[in-house]
């Protein structure tokens, strides 16, 4: 790669190769020094917006995080987990993560709320940090200072805000998973945060296979032996909760859905497509079933492709969205990894300027602006909260929130009303498709630019192909 073209990329030919995801990555980008103090003003004066508008429409409520302090009060004052108590969401996690939730009992109900949405901003901060580095960003102040605006922005994403509204965990898997995602393979504990994060909640299991698609055995071990540990405790510490869990409710979508119908609005997955176009039917679970093996197959080959092409950011968003998309449940506040999908679709702008990939570059682009306009905090009416609050696209259809909600609105919607109201799960099978087209081909348009002169020095003297044409 000559200098010219070292200097477009933004690569400098005397940085050393980063670490990040399993492969070394060079430096990409090193922001400048200045962005420090610019990102930690933005974080301030966002949080305090933040707190404004919860003044205001009193948005956060952290009735999960009761739900996760109520679940430890039980274990340690020998009741059922899952017993319904009037006045409560059930408790919905495996027995390992009453335990996991030991340290809330030493707080107030108010305070544990609090402290887990202050837990979450402190992890989104991290993720986005991790997040930069894998694409590429240096090390530095620099980066630190990018982190920060965009946390500051994706502090308006609906699933970030409703995470704090609710004091949901989904900020602390998600560290897990995109912690363990940029360990190097050469780790011996590679694995063991997807493990972790599967004994708290299921869906991160997806990881472990694609931990074996990708061939990494020791990884996929780990994973299965933490998730295995975290089994353990839950059986050590409560027996019968944990047969309980195990033998029925784990696999009972129902459940998660007895204090909200599962055709609500908010459960954005393939499942709540499904049970809001074609009704609650044994025909919609069995078209359920099938399609959740197709896009969940096509998740992790995707993600599998991408891992080839040293772009593990993509790959971990490609899983994390292919769990979204198959989970029976998929709450709005489940779709964390929207961030990550954001900073996925900007690199790869940024990225591209040969060319035969302007197709690539055009798709990312409308790509890149219609998803932080779908998972934005949108003023949306709302019965609960008195008035128009923010929360979120979807919530714009009519929906059981609406103030005139009417009867099961959601599953009398015109085609319209169904474009907004499934817009979180239109994208993510939108993303997949676009990905399936990209990256077909080994030298897919998802390549990072990085990869230029090593792809071109492996290729034939006579040319490789992209699409049918070739390149000199």
């Amino acid at each position: 790669m000559s200098a010219a073209e070292l200097a477009t990329t933004g690569i400098r030919a005397e940085e050393p190769a980063e670490l990040s995801g399993s492969t070394p990555r060079r430096v990409v980008y090193r922001p400048p020094g200045w962005l420090l103090p610019v990102g930690c003003a933005a974080l301030v004066v966002s949080a305090a917006a933040l707190f404004w508008a919860n003044r205001h429409f009193r948005i956060f409520n952290g009735m999960d995080a009761l739900v996760y302090r109520r679940g430890t009060e039980d274990l340690w004052h020998g009741r059922s987990l899952y017993e319904l108590k009037h006045g409560f969401l059930p408790f919905t996690y495996p027995p390992v993560a009453a335990v996991c939730f030991t340290p809330m009992r030493l707080l107030s109900p108010y305070l544990a709320a609090q402290a887990l949405s202050a837990a979450s901003l402190c992890c989104l901060l991290l993720i986005v940090w991790i997040g930069l580095g894998m694409l590429g960003v240096a090390k530095g102040r620099g980066r630190a200072g990018l982190a920060a605006c965009v946390t500051a922005a994706a502090m308006w994403l609906e699933p970030t805000m409703n995470n704090f509204q609710f004091g949901q965990i989904n900020m602390v898997l998600l560290l897990l998973v995109i912690g363990d995602m940029a360990t190097s393979d050469r780790r011996w504990y590679k694995g063991l945060g997807v493990g972790l994060a599967t004994g708290v909640k299921l869906v991160p299991g997806l990881f472990i296979v694609y931990f074996l698609a990708t061939r990494r055995w020791r990884a996929a071990a780990v994973a299965t032996g933490a998730f295995a540990v975290s089994i353990a405790v839950g059986f050590v510490a409560t027996p019968h909760d944990s047969i309980e869990y195990w033998s029925s409710i784990g696999a009972s979508a129902d459940r998660i859905g007895e204090a909200t119908q599962l055709w609500y609005v908010a459960n954005q997955s393939v499942h709540g497509l499904l049970l809001r176009t074609v009704g609650a039917t044994h025909g919609a679970d069995r078209l359920w079933l099938v399609s959740a093996v197709v896009v969940a197959a096509s998740a992790v080959w995707l993600a599998a492709r991408a891992h080839a092409l040293e772009n593990e950011l993509l790959a971990t968003v490609l899983v994390c969205l292919g769990g979204a998309l198959v989970s029976p449940v998929s709450w709005t506040h489940h779709w964390v990894f929207a961030i990550l999908l954001v900073l996925v679709l900007a690199d790869a702008v940024r990225r591209w300027s040969s060319p035969l990939r302007r197709s690539a570059r055009a798709w990312y682009t409308c790509l890149a602006v219609l998803v932080p306009f779908v998972f934005l905090a949108w003023p949306a009416p709302s019965g609960r909260l008195g008035g128009p609050a923010p929360q979120g696209l979807v919530f714009l259809a009519p929906n059981l929130n609406s103030p005139l909600p009417g009867k099961a609105p959601e599953l009398h919607w015109t085609w319209s009303q169904h474009l907004i109201g499934e817009a979180y799960t239109i994208v993510g099978l939108l993303f997949l498709i676009v990905c399936a087209v990209l990256l077909r081909r080994t030298g897919g348009a998802v390549a990072p630019a990085d990869r230029k002169a090593r792809r071109s020095q492996r290729a034939p003297a006579s040319g490789w192909r992209w699409r049918g044409r070739r390149t000199p």
